[in-house]
């Protein structure tokens, strides 16, 4: 058999494996990429309704990946291919993070907007015992994002719901603590026919209490959060520099095995390390 038909039949056979692979990973409802992709639009949907973000799954994964392909080229040209790795895995890492981060962000600014929510609805009760005016008055007089959750809530209730089961649901939806004290005095004062506005008042001089405390957590833990920060970035960036100043220094951890089980443990180490240190930093008030 000559050597032309054998390149013929190895070519024809490698173009039937590689038509029979991307047939097994992209077609089908039970295709790997399918089954991938399916998550990735139930999660984002998921974040994004939870976040009132008109964002679809694919203008997300656009996102994700045009931050990801620019990571790596800046990366690419400053250190080579090592600092373009590091950097699409930090591109890729932070897209997933993104929500977390937009969620404590919400948390936040929904709990500045609790003393100003409480004491418009408390007021809003002396002159009016129906608690859905309230919710109105707030949902209009507030910014986002109380305004949005007051409004979903309002909706809820019209919608048939119980104005209690809304309030429920804005609580746990809101992911803040304390939200669902609000909530949840407002059901139990509902429930048990006590004096609402006193009661919201007294959440109201608690939670301005808590708050003061968080922040005096936050000032006394900041430095040892921006450790975490240092210790996690400066031994990344001081090998992308040495790299690019002597690629030959670093070149046998990158093409040993020996090499590459050093750069496993020193990943693993900073991990931990990083961990660690947001872990002894964090504290629940």
């Amino acid at each position: 058999m000559s050597s032309s038909l054998l390149a013929a039949l190895a070519l024809g056979f490698g173009a039937m494996s590689a038509a029979a692979l991307a047939v097994a990973l992209v077609g089908g409802e039970h295709a790997p990429l399918e089954r991938a992709w399916r998550r990735y639009a139930a999660w984002v949907d998921r974040e994004t309704r939870t976040l009132f973000l008109p964002w679809s799954p694919v203008r997300c994964a656009a996102g994700h990946a045009t931050a990801a392909a620019l990571l790596a080229l800046a990366g690419a040209a400053l250190g080579g291919w090592p600092l373009a790795m590091l950097a699409a895995g930090v591109a890729t890492t932070a897209g997933f993070r993104f929500p977390v981060r937009q969620r404590r962000t919400r948390r936040a600014r929904l709990e500045a907007q609790l003393d100003s929510t409480i004491r418009s609805m408390a007021q809003t009760l002396r002159v009016t015992a129906n608690l859905a005016d309230a919710i109105e008055t707030v949902a209009h007089q507030v910014d986002p994002p109380m305004a949005q959750e007051m409004d979903l809530c309002l909706r809820q209730y019209r919608l048939g719901l119980p104005i209690e089961e809304a309030l429920r649901q804005m609580g746990e939806r809101a992911g803040s603590a304390s939200v669902l004290t609000v909530s949840t005095a407002i059901v139990i004062a509902r429930s048990t026919g006590g004096d609402l506005p006193k009661i919201l008042d007294e959440v109201a001089t608690t939670l301005r209490e808590r708050i003061r405390l968080d922040g005096l957590v936050d000032t006394k833990t900041a430095e040892g959060k921006a450790q975490a920060w240092v210790m996690g970035l400066v031994p990344a960036l001081l090998g992308a520099m040495l790299w690019k100043l002597d690629p030959d220094m670093l070149r046998p951890l990158l093409v040993d095995p020996v090499g590459w089980v050093i750069l496993g443990i020193v990943g693993v180490l900073e991990i931990v390390g990083v961990w660690g240190v947001r872990r002894v930093t964090t504290i629940e008030v």
